[in-house]
């Protein structure tokens, strides 16, 4: 039951957060959806995986204790500090710096909890490297090819402008 009151409580966030994309400002000359279109579309994700969630536990009535507790041990407050350090770090390195970052640190964090070990030097080469391309790759869609303005940080900016 625990589950389905935390799972209530984060579909009602996104309900906020979806419903403050509306107060984005729009060109009226912007025909892609403007600032709010990707927000809306993750929103939208989120939304239909929490539902998801819901329904299964309601099917399998899953009788295992929810304890909310438990979102802040281990693994999950490991995630939870990087994704702040993530959010933190985004206004004064930028996108490109701050992603990179914390890709690098939570992927390869993650691969030795599950694995005990960080890989062999191959395998360490080559997860870095696709993490850094995908960063990469994610700047250049969302900067050029759908032309949204990433922040570029406030350390950046006093040292180039």
């Amino acid at each position: 039951m625990g589950e389905l009151v935390f799972l209530a409580l984060a579909l009602a966030v996104c309900g906020v957060l979806y419903g403050m994309s509306f107060d984005f400002k729009t060109s009226v000359l912007d025909t892609s959806g403007g600032a709010a279109f990707w927000p809306r579309i993750v929103i939208v994700f989120l939304a239909c995986f929490i539902i998801f969630r819901g329904i299964q536990v309601i099917k399998n009535k899953d009788n295992r204790q929810f304890v909310f507790g438990e979102l802040f041990r281990g693994s999950r407050l490991f995630f939870l500090l990087s994704l702040t350090g993530y959010i933190v770090l985004f206004k004064y390195v930028g996108y490109l710096v701050s992603t990179m970052l914390f890709l690098l640190i939570a992927v390869n964090v993650f691969y030795k909890i599950t694995r005990d070990n960080f890989g062999s030097v191959r395998s360490i080469v080559t997860r870095n490297a696709v993490v850094v391309a995908f960063a990469f790759g994610c700047y250049f869609f969302f900067a050029k090819v759908v032309h949204i303005a990433l922040p570029q940080g406030t350390i950046w900016s006093g040292i180039v402008g």
